[in-house]
């Protein structure tokens, strides 16, 4: 019932997803692309990571559109290993999360994304790591590394040396760590947490190694770092660090100021285990320098913070100092019984770390097992109440998504309503346009028509009179004359070429198709019979026809049989007017 009650708050909150608009990615839009990736992390880590799972994935899903949008594969690729992140976080180890990285891996190797790839790999191995897959962990972890090797470790993400480094230290392979250790600091980082872990770690590999001073070195560091960022945690540890690096020189005076510092500080923060090593090694000093009291007083303060954490490494050094206690105090018995405990303690550190880890985790399953069985009472005391919440949610949540679903609908059918209005509306102007444009055409068609009827009219004028004149007896200088200006009269009333384009496009409007048609069905018809074969479309008579090309009647009726014989050579019973009528 539990698991089916965070099924529906999942759903419910998913029911706003449909509405929900994040924009917390708008900014990567304004910024140039060698940036983008880097302010992605910053704003992911800041404003996305710790929110609710539905902002988060719709977030992500933001920025990888946008990605797409801005043609920016590397932000796309970057965007994708995000979301397998979030999913891991979200949903743990799992094919999906998976298949979402190597979906990453592959598309910023397909375009040639080298540190894009790189960032991908680190972030798989460091997925399969979490979920302690090594050998694919360190297999990506690898590749990542040969990659940043290869462009220059200051293009690696600002933890990735780190991460790398933390790993071999926790495997124990100290060479390792660091190596890389060290190459996290050589590659300067905005970080100051990466460059204080860094600097810490150091000082703790340096310490295994005997190295005292160097490590003294690398802990001042870190309590420079962290007193510029007014880190007071770290300021706190970083003391009783640097004090327990001196004492162990034995330089016991500044021991003193640092342990001292650190201890207060370590209190503070509720770091009990560094305050306990603190205030035993100042009890040390003090019994070195036969100062029992102040001596006793560290005891005592020790004892306290033993009230809030009680780790075994703590209680071998408290054995190890009450055995200094007892035997400068001449307490032989004390002191033999103190040192033997050190001696139980550091045996059983040294050679039961496994079975140690055993029974933390029998202590575990233990303490699960009692807490599912009060959990189960507690089910079963409130099993009714849970029914009845239940059942008010379900309905609650039938409620909201009906309602969510008809109102959805309803503003679907009114924007469908409000397109087809629009639709018809526009139909009906481009049909009212189309038909006064066609009715414009066939007006102007008709005059221009019957423009070209009355230039036949005064071209037959003009050709009777150049007749009459040609047959009068009279050749004189003046009546040759007019009749040369009659014939040139002539030449200039029949159809031009630029008469005949606006004739085209008139007639193309009147009767739409009508060349296409014609060269489609008679390919081989030449621009003069296509023009003979529109005029005829015309109705116009042989005499109109011949006095607009300019050409005799007889020339007319020759090139309407040769046109007729040309379009239906097989039917010579019909009429041409007849077959360019149907077309």
């Amino acid at each position: 019932m539990k698991y089916f009650i965070q099924l529906l708050i999942v759903l419910f909150f998913s029911s706003f997803a449909l509405v929900l608009k994040a924009n917390v990615f708008d900014e990567i839009k304004k910024i140039p692309p060698e940036q983008r990736i880097t302010k992605s992390q910053l704003i992911y880590d800041k404003q996305v990571r710790t929110k609710d799972s539905v902002f988060a994935f719709q977030s992500v899903f933001e920025l990888i559109e946008m990605a797409k949008q801005l043609h920016d594969k590397s932000l796309e690729c970057f965007a994708i290993s995000m979301l397998a992140d979030h999913h891991a976080r979200t949903n743990g180890y799992s094919k999906a999360t998976t298949q979402l990285h190597l979906d990453a891996i592959k598309m910023a190797d397909e375009n040639n994304l080298p540190i894009v790839l790189g960032i991908c790999n680190f972030k798989i191995g460091r997925y399969y790591y979490s979920f302690l897959k090594y050998p694919l962990a360190f297999e990506h972890l690898l590749r990542a590394n040969n990659i940043f090797k290869e462009i220059g470790y200051d293009k690696a993400p600002n933890d990735f040396l780190f991460y790398l480094a933390n790993i071999y230290y926790s495997a124990g392979d100290i060479v390792k760590a660091d190596s890389f250790f060290h190459a996290c600091l050589r590659y300067k980082t905005h970080d100051r947490f990466v460059n204080m872990q860094a600097n810490n770690s150091l000082a703790a590999i340096a310490k295994q190694k005997n190295q005292l001073d160097k490590a003294l070195q690398f802990e001042q560091q870190t309590l420079a770092i962290a007193a510029a960022n007014n880190d007071s945690t770290w300021i706190g540890l970083s003391n009783g660090f640097i004090g327990n690096f001196y004492f162990l020189l034995h330089d016991y005076t500044k021991a003193k100021t640092f342990l001292q510092k650190g201890y207060m500080s370590n209190c503070i923060h509720n770091e009990w285990s560094n305050a306990i090593i603190c205030a035993l090694n100042l009890a040390a000093i003090n019994i070195v320098e036969n100062n029992f009291s102040e001596a006793d007083r560290y005891l005592q303060l020790s004892n306290q913070c033993f009230q809030h954490q009680n780790l075994m490494k703590d209680r071998k050094r408290k054995a190890e100092v009450m055995a200094l206690y007892y035997e400068r105090k001449g307490n032989t018995a004390a002191a033999l019984q103190w040192h033997k405990k050190f001696v139980q303690l550091q045996d059983s550190m040294n050679s039961n770390a496994e079975l140690q880890s055993f029974n933390n985790i029998q202590l575990r399953i233990e303490t699960e097992k009692h807490l599912s069985e009060i959990g189960k009472l507690e089910a079963d005391a409130d099993k009714a109440k849970l029914k009845r919440n239940a059942i008010i949610l379900i309905l609650c949540l039938l409620m909201f998504i009906s309602l969510l679903l008809y109102n959805r609908r309803r503003l679907k059918t009114k924007a469908e309503n409000e397109i087809a209005k629009q639709r018809e509306a526009l139909l009906q102007s481009e049909k009212l346009v189309a038909e006064t444009e066609l009715k414009n055409a066939a007006i102007q068609l008709q005059n221009f028509t019957e423009n070209l009827r009355n230039k036949n009219e005064l071209i037959e004028q003009f050709t009777n009179e150049i007749e009459a004149l040609k047959k009068s007896t009279s050749a004189d200088l003046i009546q040759t004359e007019r009749v040369e200006h009659f014939e040139k009269l002539l030449q200039s009333t029949i159809l031009t070429d630029e008469d005949w384009d606006n004739f085209r496009q008139l007639f193309e409007k009147v009767h739409s198709g009508f060349f296409f048609h014609l060269k489609e069905k008679f390919p081989n018809l030449t621009l003069t019979e296509t023009r003979m074969c529109s005029l005829i479309k015309l109705q116009l008579s042989n005499r109109e026809m011949a006095n607009m090309v300019g050409i005799s009647i007889d020339a007319i009726k020759k090139s309407k049989q040769r046109l007729r014989k040309k379009i239906s050579p097989e039917n010579e019973e019909v009429e041409i007017e007849n077959l360019i009528a149907t077309i």
